[in-house]
């Protein structure tokens, strides 16, 4: 196995071949914000402001240095607001150009691949480590050496090809007519 299988977690080992890996992979999204989480940090915010508010004697200067603060405060939000939707748009095109159909479609066929795989494995009682650890060499020789020839094959310079016509083939030629010893 090598070094970026592995990930060392709070002195956990995590092996990426193990489906429970990817499974715990997928949950980490629910650390993402939420509206719901926006609204109670909001609403958090605002009753501590507002208690704030509340223990400070009012004087002109200080409504004043709040009012402004306040619209520049909400002007900022709002041309935040447009950025982080103009960059969600960004996300989103791009994301749709990349995870496609076909991608989707891929990676399903792969995934059935992947299911009867260890299927298989499982019925002949092994472990999946031990399949790969054992295919590994095996499928990379065989990749290896197929591509050897094909290239071999791909540069190989074929011979002068000489253009004829019908006039010019003798009939023997055409019939291999130097197989009547067989």
């Amino acid at each position: 196995m090598s070094l970026s299988q592995n990930k060392i977690e709070g002195g956990r080992e995590l092996n990426k071949d193990d489906f429970q890996y990817w499974d715990n992979f997928t949950q980490q999204t629910k650390d993402i914000f939420t509206w719901k989480k926006i609204v109670a940090i909001i609403t958090i915010i605002a009753i501590f402001v507002q208690l704030l508010g509340m223990m400070i004697e009012p004087s002109n200067w200080l409504i004043w240095n709040l009012l402004t603060f306040i619209v520049a405060t909400n002007l900022g939000a709002v041309v935040l607001a447009i950025i982080a939707q103009k960059t969600a748009d960004d996300i989103k095109n791009l994301y749709q150009t990349a995870f496609d159909a076909d991608l989707y479609h891929t990676l399903h066929i792969m995934s059935r691949f992947k299911n009867k795989f260890l299927s298989e494995v499982e019925k002949q009682g092994n472990d999946l480590e031990g399949e790969l650890d054992e295919l590994s060499p095996n499928l990379y020789s065989f990749f290896k050496g197929y591509l050897e020839v094909f290239n071999e094959q791909y540069k190989k310079e074929e011979g002068e090809i000489v253009k004829r016509t019908y006039e010019d083939v003798d009939i023997s030629e055409l019939f291999n007519e130097e197989h009547d010893n067989v």
